[in-house]
């Protein structure tokens, strides 16, 4: 039986964006997504399913995906996308604050929390291991009874469950790892979502402030660098090389699409041509079964 992809979406880790290239790979019919403004109820909607129905699905993206994975009833393949943790909550707070519509703007701004303020603040368990407490599967409190334990579980919760782990800071690079793991046909240019555009640069982040979400998230920085030590021998494994001239030709893909992009139009002749171009660029030919796909118009089937 084929395997059901389950998108583990970490906040803060260009996962609308990447959700975006996942909907152009995958089924819409065939995909559950979980809501972001209410991950419990669509988690719980999903677990109230038949099992025919929880078993049709091909694609489980969202956060807490991961926690589906026993619900599922078929054979299943995980990936994820990690960012350094300094990033993710710098992010955090700044998209909190651009976002009226999120759960945590009003508590911030009633407060006037600045960023020193948020990272030490308890206003949510995002903002502290929060990568461990997804990974291990386990709530704040199990992971601070026995932070160690935890941090080892939520390794080998990765290194068991996981087909490929990405990095924000080499998303591009992350794209085409994935689309190697798991033989994606569409060629996945994109346009970047949901960009946190109002934060400093880590450099003009106070020292002080980046020392104290590190003293915060001791486990997520291991988890990270464990993380980082396996996404590059991955990438070493499949031909760093090719990987980088097929990132390349992604960039400049990307380039152009997101110059003539637009919300309600998605020409798909524009979008055939940017694949020809990219994949050129690439310095790679099409492979038999790619060949066999094309529809003579340099569109490609399913």
């Amino acid at each position: 039986m084929k395997e059901c992809l389950i998108f583990e979406h970490v906040p803060k880790t260009a996962g609308t964006t990447f959700q975006k290239i996942l909907g152009r790979q995958y089924d819409r019919e065939k995909t559950f997504h979980i809501e972001g403004a209410q991950p419990r109820t669509s988690l719980e909607r999903f677990k109230a399913l038949d099992p025919q129905s929880r078993r049709g699905f091909d694609l489980i993206k969202g956060h807490g995906a991961y926690l589906l994975r026993d619900h599922v009833g078929r054979p299943t393949r995980c990936i994820t996308l990690l960012r350094d943790p300094v990033d993710r909550i710098v992010s955090h707070y700044y998209y909190v604050l651009r976002r009226p519509q999120h759960y945590l703007h009003d508590v911030v701004k009633e407060r006037a929390m600045d960023l020193r303020d948020y990272v030490s603040s308890d206003l949510t368990p995002e903002l502290r291991n929060h990568y461990v407490i997804a990974f291990a599967r386990m709530d704040a409190a199990e992971v601070d009874r026995d932070p160690d334990a935890a941090l080892a579980t939520a390794r080998e919760n990765l290194d068991a469950d996981f087909e490929a782990i990405g990095l924000v800071e080499q998303f591009n690079l992350s794209v085409m790892l994935f689309r190697r793991k798991l033989g994606w046909n569409r060629f996945p240019v994109y346009a970047s979502r949901n960009v946190t555009s109002n934060r400093p640069l880590r450099r003009e982040v106070p020292e002080d402030v980046r020392a104290r979400i590190v003293e915060r998230n001791r486990l997520d920085m291991s988890l990270y660098e464990y993380a980082r030590s396996r996404f590059d021998a991955e990438v070493r494994a499949l031909g760093r090389n090719t990987l980088r001239l097929q990132t390349a030709g992604l960039d400049a893909a990307n380039n152009v699409y997101s110059h003539f992009w637009l919300p309600s139009q998605r020409p798909r002749l524009l979008y055939a041509k940017l694949r020809s171009l990219s994949h050129r660029l690439s310095g790679g030919g099409r492979s038999r079964s790619e060949a066999k796909r094309d529809d003579g118009h340099g569109r490609f089937a399913g």
